[in-house]
């Protein structure tokens, strides 16, 4: 989790589901983690994503009109550092596609909620030690995934 002199992650949440998104919203507060906006759609995820600039982005895959991994690359092509985390209850998604996509981490909605906050604070490093070789010169050539999935009992909902 996050240490003391560690500032809290920026994060947006893009998901279609108002009760999933108020129920991670409240999942990512308690663990002192910042919601700095949040769209029902992909294109209105871009459009935040480009002016928030937030630390890490949680995306649902299944969302109206323009797909979670379609708007995970146009976020990732103007803003290659942030981290994006996709959220899905469909077991469908393939680790590769993700991973072009530009996805950090990818964790099936039915297990999410454990460790939702660690993820999001771990992308956030991962952001933030990224910044650090772009402004010494030394600039990311590729800017780096992860990936997962994680075990919990407890869901988020469909979707």
């Amino acid at each position: 989790m996050s240490t003391q002199q560690e500032s809290p992650p920026r994060v947006l949440l893009v998901e279609d589901n108002e009760d999933d998104r108020q129920l991670v919203r409240e999942l990512l507060e308690t663990e002192g983690i910042e919601v700095v906006g949040e769209a029902p759609d992909g294109a209105v995820g871009v459009r935040l994503a480009a002016e928030l600039e937030p630390d890490v982005v949680l995306m649902d895959l299944r969302l109206p009109g323009m797909s979670g991994l379609e708007a995970t690359r146009q976020i990732k092509k103007i803003l290659p550092l942030t981290q994006v985390i996709t959220l899905t209850a469909s077991e469908q998604l393939l680790a590769w596609d993700a991973a072009k996509a530009g996805v950090y981490a990818y964790l099936d909605k039915h297990r999410a909620p454990a460790m939702l906050g660690d993820v999001v604070y771990q992308a956030r490093r991962l952001k933030v030690r990224l910044e650090g070789q772009a402004e010494a010169g030394a600039g990311p050539a590729e800017p780096e995934t992860g990936g997962g999935t994680g075990e919990t009992e407890t869901g988020l909902g469909e979707g």
